[in-house]
């Protein structure tokens, strides 16, 4: 029973232990913890607890130049404090009192020409009339007493009072001063007090405010103002903290703005969620992307290992490097190594999260970010075309140029003394170098290691001196010739459909190198009539036959030959039949049924891959199509047609998401190369014959 129990517990980890997801959970959990741990390890560092009328222990400098927004705004507040506000005289009210004015003494005029023979009449009517000039009955019998030429006086001088007062200009608070003013200049006036109080009272009511403030343009003088006063900026090197001084809140402060004052409050706790949230972000971003968009880097446990410790190299030792400038950080170089190990676009993407997670453990600026931003997308896109480790370095100089470029560009757009500027582009080219230099140096122990195909190993694996190869033009030239005539034709048909071109070539070359077992017993090695399989039995010479899909698995791996080039080595036959061999077999028994099948048919797997099944089809349609007595277009074009067509119908191309269109694009490639390659060969008499010689 206990024995039981143990062994279910080892299968159930044993399981767990093999799911992928649960791989991939673990190393997105190892990323985001070993992320989080670097980045809290540095919270606290060099800080320093101080509280107010405490005596400083030592100097206090800062290392960076500290941008005070409180001091920026105390000045700017005080610009804005001085600024006049911006006045405008509304013409309107004037004229509005000059009109009210004339309208009310019309109207005491139109009554005296009615009234002016009798006296008592015109006080009654005077004293009874409605008015807004805030004259009382005395006011109204005095104007009413007054003979025509004074109330024409009085007219004039009101009139002339009101509308001189009110023509520079009257605010709400300058009211009260003009009434007395205007006071003060009618008791010079040689009249009665009672006249001079009626004129007062009639200017008093029609003098209004008039002068207003336009606030638009106060809040543009304002802000043209508040523009001039430069931001406060703290120079690196400045001592913010004197030996011996007294702390002050505004030394609190500036070791606050300077990020080197340690406290205890909710802040700093907050601050720890806040790390924790981030490298969750950057994490799920990261695998988010390569779940949709990549999913084959998921599954294979080598490549997401090298993405995560690529990620972790360049970001650990970010903050090492920073000490000496932010442009020295590698950043680029995830963008290099991944491009070529992985693809482009993974490198790009992680290059980018790589970016802005340096940037904010550095706390580097928003222009230093936008400059690894740029240079990770360039050296993404140039090393897309890179298929030789020369073109590294040019990778490395066109990263260079365009961070040299940028830096000096965004400096002299910031102010920045220009040889300050040149200083820091020129840190800029050299971590391009940098990051070119490392990648070099990195890519053969990844190639190594992680046993990951990059187009450079494709390119060394071509060299006809590899030990396989020359092995194969020796011992085997009819298939180091023919296989090279495949790679022909697997690398147009593989261009065309947007496949790994280099790898289906290569993959060619390799296909066949299990027929180094026996050689002999593969026609195109053959140099006599003689043929070995003449004195075997069926069943033997197929499983002769179909040992060199497996014998070439062995030999691969023997030579470490990468993965990729080992799945097309046991895939280019797929699960087909040795037709010729089966049929042989089934005429020597005599009856079909007593032959076994799978005794005749390669082991498989079918192509998984689009390059698997390139190679499968161009093995096929070269050998045939060279089996052809008279190869004329329309020969070839049959034959291509017939082997493709006889391919999926077997179901040999179902696992490699080869497309209708693109079996014609692959139809259309080989006929381009076919019609310049082949030559009279003796023909078959049936395409079983074919299977013969594979």
């Amino acid at each position: 029973m206990e024995l039981r129990k143990s062994l279910k517990k080892i299968y159930f980890f044993s399981k767990v232990f093999k799911s992928s997801k649960l791989k991939v959970f673990g190393i997105g959990l190892f990323l985001w913890l070993t992320m989080f741990f670097a980045i809290s390890s540095t919270m606290g560092a060099g800080k320093y607890v101080y509280e107010i009328g405490d005596t400083a222990r030592e100097d206090i400098v800062i290392t960076s130049d500290l941008v005070d927004d409180a001091a920026t705004s105390r000045l700017r507040d005080k610009a804005e404090a001085e600024v006049e506000e911006v006045l405008y005289i509304d013409p309107t009210v004037q004229v509005d009192a000059k009109k009210e004015i004339r309208h009310f003494f019309e109207r005491l005029y139109e009554v005296r020409s009615d009234f002016a023979d009798d006296s008592d009449v015109l006080i009654q009517v005077y004293t009874g009339m409605e008015t807004e000039s805030g004259l009382s009955e005395t006011d109204l019998e005095t104007l009413a007493l007054m003979d025509q030429r004074k109330l024409e006086d009085v007219e004039t001088i009101v009139n002339d009072l009101v509308l001189q007062t009110m023509g520079t200009g009257v605010s709400e608070n300058e009211i009260e001063q003009e009434i007395t003013d205007v006071d003060i200049y009618l008791n010079s006036l040689d009249y009665d007090d009672q006249t001079k109080l009626v004129m007062s009272k009639i200017v008093s009511t029609h003098l209004r405010p008039n002068k207003f403030v336009d606030t638009e343009a106060t809040e543009r003088v304002i802000t043209a103002r508040r523009s001039e006063i430069d931001t406060v900026i703290i120079e690196s090197g400045t001592t913010i903290v004197r030996e011996g001084s007294t702390i002050t809140s505004e030394h609190l402060r500036l070791l606050g703005l300077a990020g080197l004052l340690y406290t205890d409050a909710i802040s700093d706790k907050l601050e720890v969620y806040g790390i924790l949230g981030f490298c969750l972000v950057v994490v799920v971003t990261l695998f988010a992307y390569l779940s949709i968009f990549h999913e084959d880097v998921l599954v294979d446990s080598k490549k997401i290992i090298l993405l995560v410790s690529t990620f972790l190299l360049i970001f650990l030792t970010s903050r090492a490097v920073n000490l000496m400038s932010f442009y020295l950080v590698p950043v680029s170089l995830s963008s290099i190594l991944l491009g070529l190990s992985i693809g482009p676009a993974v490198g790009i993407v992680v290059s980018a999260l790589l970016a802005i997670s340096v940037t904010v453990w550095t706390g580097a600026t928003l222009n230093g970010l936008i400059v690894m931003l740029i240079a990770s997308i360039i050296a993404g896109l140039s090393i897309s075309k890179t298929y030789h480790r020369s073109g590294i370095l040019m990778t490395g100089a066109y990263i260079a140029i365009i961070k040299s470029v940028l830096l000096f560009a965004l400096g002299m757009l910031s102010g920045t003394d220009i040889m300050e500027t040149t200083l820091v582009a020129l840190k800029g080219a050299v971590g391009g170098i940098l990051a070119a230099v490392l990648a070099l140096g990195l890519l053969p122990v990844i190639e190594s290691l992680f046993h990951i195909l990059t187009p450079m190993k494709l390119l060394e694996l071509s060299n006809p001196n590899h030990p396989v190869l020359k092995r194969l033009l020796i011992e085997a030239p009819g298939t180091y010739h023919h296989s090279i005539l495949v790679g022909n034709l697997a690398e147009a048909a593989a261009h065309d459909i947007g496949a790994n071109s280099l790898l289906a070539r290569v993959g060619a070359f390799y296909h066949d190198i299990g027929k180094l077992e026996r050689p002999y017993y593969f026609k195109e090695n053959q140099i006599t009539a003689e043929n070995p399989h003449d004195r075997l039995i069926p069943v033997v010479s197929a499983s002769i036959i179909r040992r060199h899909s497996t014998y070439g698995e062995e030999l691969g791996e023997k030579h470490r030959l990468p993965r990729e080039i080992i799945d097309i080595i046991l895939q280019h036959h797929g699960t087909t039949r040795i037709k010729y061999f089966y049929h042989k077999a089934c005429e020597e028994a005599g009856k079909p049924e007593l032959v076994n099948p799978a005794d005749f048919a390669y082991e498989g797997p079918k192509p998984s891959s689009r390059e698997a099944a390139i190679v499968m089809l161009a093995d096929s349609v070269e050998a045939a199509v060279r089996s052809i007595q008279e190869p004329t277009k329309e020969h070839i074009l049959e034959m291509v047609d017939k082997i493709i067509s006889g391919k999926m119908q077997e179901g040999q191309l179902e696992a490699s998401e080869l497309t209708f269109k693109d079996l014609g694009k692959i139809k259309a490639a080989f006929m381009v190369v076919l019609t310049g390659i082949f030559h009279e060969r003796i023909e078959y008499p049936d395409l079983s014959e074919f299977d013969v010689r594979r």
